[in-house]
C-alpha cells in the first residue's frame, strides 16, 4: 500500500515537474521571440503566446505584433495572428534548429506616410546592419543580437493571408488602399543557419517587396478614389466659407457690390476646379471621372 502511495506521490510530481517544464519552455521561445524581433525592426515587439510541443514536435506562436516606428500614429505596423513550425525534438537541444518550414498566417501591414518619410524606411533603415557580413561594419556601440547560441535553417518559409493597407494621410486608423495576397513562399533560403533576427529581416522584407508588387496597378485607382474625395470636401468647405463671407459683405456693402463680389467668386471657384482636375491628371495620369 505504502509502495502504491509512493509510486502515486512520484506520478503526480513528475507531471508537476513537466508541466513546469514545458511552460518554461514556453516563456523562453516568447521572451526569444520578441527580443529577435525587436532587435531585428529597432521597435518594440510583442507575442501574446508561443507554445511547443515537447512530445509532438510541433510549434505554435499566436498575436505577433510589431509597433510602429515613434512619429507615426498607427499603433502597428506589422500584426501576425497565428504560426506553426514542425521540427525534430533532438534539434531543439542543438546550435542549430532544423526545420522544412515555417507558416506564418493572417499577416497585416500598414505602410503609413508620415512629415519625414513611410514607416516601412525607417525598418528599413534598422535592418541595415544584417546587410553586411563584415565585422567592422557593425557600430562600436551596437547592442548584442539576442539569442546567437540558436540559428535557424528552413527549407522554405510561407506566408499567407496578407493585408496591406496603405496610409498617405497619417492618420493610422485610415487606409487610402488595401492590398491582398493569398500566398507568398519564400524558398531561396541557401544553406546556412539564420539567426532568429535575420530570420525577421526576411519576412519583413518579403511582405513589403510583396506588397509593393502586387499593389502597383491596384494602389493608384484607389488612392485617385480617396484623394479626390479628400480633396472635394476640402473644396466643399472653403466655398461654404467663401459663400458665408460673400453674404455677409453684400449686407455691408449693398446688393449691387455683392454680385459683383459673386462674379469674382465664382471664377475662382471655376479656377479652383480646373486645378484639382490637372493635378489629379498629373498625380494618377489619367482624367478625373465625372459624376
Amino acid at each position: 500500500m505504502k509502495i502504491k502511495r509512493l509510486l502515486l506521490i512520484l506520478l503526480v510530481s513528475g507531471i508537476g515537474l513537466a508541466a513546469a517544464a514545458i511552460a518554461m519552455v514556453d516563456t523562453l521561445a516568447k521572451s526569444g521571440i520578441e527580443a529577435g524581433g525587436t532587435y531585428a525592426l529597432g521597435v518594440p515587439t510583442q507575442l501574446e503566446s508561443a507554445k511547443i510541443g515537447l512530445f509532438s514536435g510541433e510549434f505554435g506562436l499566436n498575436g505577433l505584433s510589431v509597433a510602429n516606428p515613434k512619429g507615426f500614429e498607427g499603433k502597428h505596423i506589422l500584426k501576425l495572428n497565428e504560426g506553426s513550425l514542425a521540427l525534430s525534438l533532438s534539434s531543439l537541444f542543438e546550435e542549430v534548429i532544423v526545420a522544412p518550414k515555417l507558416e506564418l498566417t493572417g499577416i497585416a501591414m500598414l505602410m503609413q506616410k508620415g512629415s519625414g518619410g513611410f514607416n516601412y524606411e525607417v525598418l528599413l533603415d534598422n535592418l541595415e546592419r544584417f546587410e553586411s557580413k563584415e565585422p567592422d561594419q557593425e557600430p562600436a556601440d551596437a547592442p548584442e543580437e539576442p539569442g546567437t547560441k540558436k540559428t535557424f535553417l528552413f527549407q522554405e518559409i510561407i506566408l499567407r493571408d496578407i493585408t496591406t493597407s496603405l496610409d498617405l494621410f497619417g492618420e493610422g486608423a485610415i487606409s487610402t488602399a488595401t492590398i491582398t495576397i493569398p500566398e507568398v513562399v519564400i524558398s531561396d533560403l541557401g544553406s546556412e543557419p539564420k539567426t532568429l533576427s535575420e530570420v525577421f529581416q526576411i519576412i519583413f522584407e518579403t511582405i513589403l517587396e510583396s506588397s509593393i508588387e502586387f499593389g502597383a496597378d491596384l494602389m493608384p485607382a484607389q488612392l485617385a478614389q480617396q484623394v479626390e474625395a479628400r480633396l472635394e470636401g476640402a473644396k466643399l468647405d472653403l466655398y461654404d466659407k467663401a459663400d458665408d463671407a460673400l453674404d455677409d459683405l453684400t449686407d455691408k456693402l449693398g446688393p449691387q457690390a455683392g454680385q459683383a463680389l459673386e462674379g469674382l467668386l465664382d471664377q475662382a471657384k471655376n479656377e479652383i476646379d480646373k486645378g484639382l482636375e490637372k493635378g489629379m491628371r498629373d498625380l494618377f495620369g489619367k482624367k478625373k471621372k465625372k459624376n
